[in-house]
């Protein structure tokens, strides 16, 4: 199954309004500039993981939400090493590496994944605030899940708690979070928001906005 170019379009902007909720509340939280890219959308099986993911076997830290209620799915925040670190440095004001370096890694490690699940409850509230504002569908957050591993894997975990099957379709939706200087001449990413609902669940979302 494809998605119709109105529908795509639909979800794109959805995911677009959604994202800059998400990258206001974590800028102001953290101090710092954060911008986003416009939200690739797709429908993929599980099988074909590795042709959308880049660098699938790089370990990586995801934080995931589940999505209830009229539509099902699943929120993620994903971030390498290098991401997940520079936001726990901010969002805790542990500025300098050494404040970490005085840290076991077992510390480290447990401050980075504190650091994903504040991120994912923001994340997921942006996106499931404004998915009820625009489809007025009646949508919760579910149970929070936490993993460390290759990215191809944290990714399968999460296709399958979305529900999906080896030949089942999902809509996979990824958006790009970088911060910034103040004349937005740098960037340095440091993670992905990647929204799974299920295939079906997107004509509930489509009749919610009219289409």
């Amino acid at each position: 199954m494809i998605l119709t170019k109105l529908q795509e379009n639909t979800l794109q902007e959805i995911a677009n309004i959604s994202t800059g909720h998400a990258a206001k509340s974590l800028a102001e939280l953290m101090d710092k500039k954060i911008k986003h890219n416009i939200p690739y959308v797709s429908v993929i099986q599980l099988e074909q993981i590795f042709d959308v993911i880049q660098n699938p076997e790089d370990e990586t830290y995801m934080a995931a939400l589940e999505i209830t209620g009229d539509v099902k799915g699943v929120i993620l925040m994903l971030m390498d090493e290098a991401g997940a670190t520079l936001v726990a440095k901010y969002m805790t004001k542990k500025m300098l590496d050494e404040d970490l370096e005085k840290m076991t890694l077992e510390e480290q490690q447990e401050l980075k994944f504190s650091v994903l699940l504040e991120c994912i409850n923001i994340i997921g509230n942006s996106y499931i605030t404004t998915l009820v504002e625009i489809t007025k569908l009646k949508i919760e957050s579910g149970l929070t899940d936490m993993a460390i591993d290759m990215k191809a894997a944290v990714l399968d975990r999460a296709f399958l708690k979305a529900g999906a099957t080896s030949c089942s379709e999902l809509i996979y939706i990824k958006s790009e979070l970088y911060l910034t200087d103040e004349k937005y001449k740098n960037k340095n990413f440091i993670g992905e928001i990647v929204i799974i609902p299920n295939f079906e669940e997107k004509d509930k979302i489509m009749e919610g906005v009219g289409i």
